[in-house]
């Protein structure tokens, strides 16, 4: 072999091997494709935690029968009432009378919700919870306006609804 076929067939400089890849660019520690699997993973848990329900509560369960009422939502209403209270009517009658009340009174529809205190309440063999809820509006059209009430919730397959105490739920 000459000195010029060899220049071609060994690397030339110090004598350190050459690595694969392009003269120019430096390797990257960490792959972008890595990189960008991290970013959708976080963002997805992020998204999870924030916006998924979490698990079944008597505060949760109070704020959204407080926030369906307010809502006018009585189809979510009926749907979040334990079995003793639906037994007492049908849902499109109780859908209708809910309509016609609403027809005839005023209050805001946008509304803050907050809960209070949440206690566990013994009345011989059974229990149920009851959730202080508490809200509040911006509009300027009920300024100093605030609404507050205890809603009473039983458990029932696993789920927390609104009962009225003593009704035989």
């Amino acid at each position: 072999m000459t000195s010029i076929s060899r220049s071609f067939a060994e690397p030339a400089g110090t004598g350190l091997p050459v690595t694969p890849g392009h003269p120019t660019r430096r390797p990257r520690p960490f792959p972008k494709a890595a990189f960008v699997t991290a970013v959708f993973v976080a963002a997805g848990l992020w998204l999870g935690a924030t916006y998924l329900p979490g698990p079944p509560t008597p505060i949760r369960a109070a704020m959204a029968y407080t926030e369906a009422g307010f809502a006018r939502d009585w189809t979510a209403t009926w749907t979040l009432m334990c079995r003793s209270l639906r037994a007492v009517t049908d849902r499109d009658k109780f859908v209708d009378t809910l309509e016609h009340w609403a027809e005839h009174t005023s209050e805001p529809t946008d509304v803050d919700i907050e809960t209070g205190d949440m206690q566990l309440v013994h009345v011989g063999s059974r229990s149920y919870f009851v959730v202080t809820v508490k809200a509040t509006t911006d509009e300027p059209r009920w300024k100093g306006w605030h609404f507050e009430e205890e809603v009473p919730l039983v458990q029932e397959d696993g789920e927390f609804r609104m009962c009225v105490p003593g009704d035989g739920s």
